[in-house]
Parts: structure tokens; C-alpha cells; sequence
């Protein structure tokens, strides 16, 4: 561009990032696919929180979810730090407008990837799902060499429950035992003979 040649990016018209990645978010998704993403964060929080593995996801864990998240536009950078070539910088993130909107601190909180127990004590009592007390005797257990898995777990299942209106012994409940048809019978009595 010649510099008498007048210029209509976002920028030259005054707007900051935050703005144009705003406005760029507003238009990325539908409502169908919001929704589709809401369906898609209460699965990965429910198969975490209440899969058979460890709660708490390890460090590669992490930084495929984070990746993960990232590229579907929830986290973007947050570069206050002096290394932006640090390898642990997927750790650095601030959610998007779309990532504050889908609670996304909460949902990696609830989902044992947020690595800090008082970020995700934090996060929950924001969201009105645990109280300032219960917040204050999890942290000071922690402090005291308790274990922050063993003590904050219960709590972040029942934030689950609260947060995304799953009604216990419902079909929702991820706790409920299941109740199907083709399960393997126990007893013997319907299973088909042998020849």
C-alpha cells in the first residue's frame, strides 16, 4: 500500500485486538453449534470427573486439552510473561469472549485440568457452586499436606450437578446405574445355550 492510500483494517480504524477478536467470535459460531460445543464441554467435564481414571489430568493431558481448546477458539494467549518462546506457554491462557461465555475456567476447574486447586475453588465459588467457607477449609487442608483430589473432587461433582441442572437418578446422571436391555444378564437364566 502507497502511503497516500487510505487504509480500512481494524486496526487503522482504532479498534484493538480484543475488539476484532470479539466481533471475529461473534461470527465464527451459530447458536446450533454453541450449543454443540456446551454438549461437548459437559461430556469431556462428566468423563473426567466421573471416568475411572485419575481426576487430575498429568501434564500431557493438559496440553493436548489446552491445544485442543485453543483451536476451538475458548483460550487465546495471555502474554504477560517474559519467555513467549517458553515451552510451557500453553499454560498461559485467558479465555475468549466465547470461552468466558461457555465458563470455560469453570469447565477445565470441574474437568481437573486447571492446575492451580485454588483457581478451581476460585472458579467455583464465581459461579456460585461452593461457598466462600467450603472454599477456605479445602485451601487450608491443602496447606496442611491433605490431598487436594481426595478433598476437592466431591465438591466439583456436585458443582457438576448444580451447573448443568443434571437431576440425580436421572437419565443424565452420569452415576446412575445402567438400565438397558442388551446389558449381559448376571444370573444365567436368559443367556443362550451352549452346543
Amino acid at each position: 500500500m502507497k502511503p497516500h492510500e487510505k487504509s480500512n483494517t481494524a486496526q487503522d480504524r482504532g479498534e484493538s485486538d480484543d475488539q476484532m477478536l470479539q466481533q471475529k467470535e461473534q461470527n465464527m459460531y451459530s447458536k446450533n453449534e454453541q450449543q454443540a460445543m456446551t454438549k461437548f464441554l459437559q461430556n469431556l467435564v462428566k468423563s473426567r470427573l466421573f471416568g475411572k481414571w485419575i481426576w487430575f489430568a498429568d501434564y500431557d493431558d493438559t496440553y493436548a486439552m489446552k491445544r485442543m481448546l485453543f483451536g476451538m477458539g475458548l483460550l487465546q494467549p495471555r502474554y504477560d510473561c517474559d519467555d513467549r518462546n517458553a515451552p510451557d506457554k500453553i499454560y498461559l491462557y485467558k479465555a475468549t469472549s466465547f470461552g468466558v461465555e461457555q465458563n470455560i475456567d469453570l469447565v477445565l476447574g470441574m474437568a481437573g485440568v486447571e492446575d492451580f486447586s485454588e483457581r478451581i475453588v476460585q472458579s467455583m465459588i464465581d459461579a456460585d457452586l461452593l461457598e466462600e467457607i467450603e472454599g477456605e477449609i479445602i485451601n487450608t487442608r491443602w496447606s496442611e499436606g491433605g490431598d487436594i483430589e481426595e478433598m476437592l473432587r466431591p465438591f466439583a461433582m456436585r458443582a457438576y450437578y448444580e451447573f448443568y441442572n443434571v437431576v440425580p437418578g436421572s437419565d443424565e446422571d452420569p452415576l446412575k446405574p445402567l438400565n438397558r436391555a442388551d446389558a449381559a444378564p448376571t444370573d444365567g437364566a436368559n443367556a443362550p445355550p451352549l452346543h
